[in-house]
């Protein structure tokens, strides 16, 4: 049974937060500080004495999304997925402006969604039940939660602005880093109980029998 998955694009198939820092120290902005510094999802909300608003906009030129590095695992599980027909959806909450780019970034990475829509992030859960989405993944905390709470199983990545200790029962907190991509997914499986029959979707991502 195919299954229809949604992905978040910045913080998750792409490395965004990462990419931001360097630009921002050419700058000669946040000298002092790293991606894992960063205790909440906004730059200016995370160091509100070490960057503005419109400084972190004006760091969002068009050719830097065209520049990021894709998440390895994150981007492999994508094409993983669509290999195997389940349908892919990135909502991102990009400006329509970065159109272009955004769609040559994913063709170099050989990123094919069946749909790509840019929504403001407080729209994201809303736009994930009229696409009717099994599963969303998605590294935004708040986003994360309303998903789940829209009934969509969610998986939370760990990143170092997840600060909130954020619980449902339909969302599942996984850490790239952590443990293998099998073993990621089968160890939140007990968190997601509002599905059932997820065998097709493990069995989909399965690059080891065993952990």
């Amino acid at each position: 049974m195919p299954y229809r998955i949604g992905f978040d694009l910045d913080g998750v198939l792409a490395l965004t937060p990462e990419a931001i820092y360097p630009l921002a120290h050419e700058r000669g902005w946040l000298l002092d500080r790293a991606h894992d510094e960063q205790t909440a999802h906004n730059l200016e909300d995370a160091f509100p004495h070490g960057i503005a608003y419109e400084q972190v906009q004006a760091l969002f030129e068009d050719d830097f999304f065209l520049d990021i590095p894709p998440c390895g695992w994150l981007t492999k599980t994508f094409r993983n997925l669509h290999a195997r027909g389940h349908e892919i959806h990135i909502v991102t909450a990009r400006k329509k402006q970065t159109s272009e780019t955004t769609r040559a970034w994913l063709l170099a990475h050989n990123l094919h969604p069946d749909s790509l829509t840019f929504t403001d992030a407080e729209h994201k859960a809303d736009l994930a039940v009229r696409l009717k989405l099994d599963f969303f993944i998605e590294d935004h905390p708040e986003t994360a939660l309303a998903c789940a709470k829209a009934r969509i199983p969610t998986f939370l990545i760990h990143t170092s602005y997840r600060q909130q200790n954020i619980t449902h029962k339909s969302l599942a907190t996984v850490h790239p880093q952590s443990l293998p991509l099998w073993c990621l997914y089968r160890a939140s499986l007990s968190a997601l109980l509002i599905k059932e029959n997820y065998a097709p979707l493990l069995a989909s991502l399965l690059d080891e029998p065993s952990c």
